[in-house]
């Protein structure tokens, strides 16, 4: 597509198609290094977000509240990183609210993960400023 038909296009579409653009730059870089720890993207949110609560334990809607996913994928993965180990349910004096907690196995996986995804992170976004990226950031979040 030429320069002067991307011109006519209404911004909204225009900044629509760079947002996927950029979201399959990064999504493929993440989803090689996931894949090579045999986790999802999803997988990871909720096992870092729950390594980095304040008492490492959450709740299925606490979770669902600070990550990307929705309520019922998230009681799906709990279940599979259950089975894998990652994580372990309990319940609390009321039945119907589950408790979700690492492992230790599904601890030393994150923080195996956490180096080389933040320098994927960083190289990735090597061609922003800092005053760039949090700017980013802040459009972002206005839109979400």
């Amino acid at each position: 597509m030429s320069n002067s038909s991307l011109s006519n296009m209404p911004i909204e579409k225009l900044t629509s198609r760079s947002l996927k653009r950029a979201y399959n730059v990064l999504h493929v870089g993440s989803n090689k290094l996931f894949k090579s720890m045999e986790i999802t993207v999803a997988q990871f949110d909720l096992l870092e977000t729950i390594l980095t609560s304040e008492n490492q334990a959450l709740t299925i809607q606490d979770i669902a509240s600070r990550t990307v996913s929705l309520q019922p994928n998230i009681t799906r993965m709990v279940a599979e990183l259950e089975n894998a180990g990652l994580v372990e349910r309990t319940s609390g004096a009321d039945r119907r609210i589950v408790i979700v907690k690492l492992t230790p196995r599904g601890k030393e996986l994150v923080i195996q993960i956490q180096k080389p995804l933040l320098d994927l992170h960083v190289s990735q976004y090597k061609n922003l400023s800092k005053e760039e990226l949090y700017q980013l950031n802040e459009l972002l979040i206005k839109i979400s």
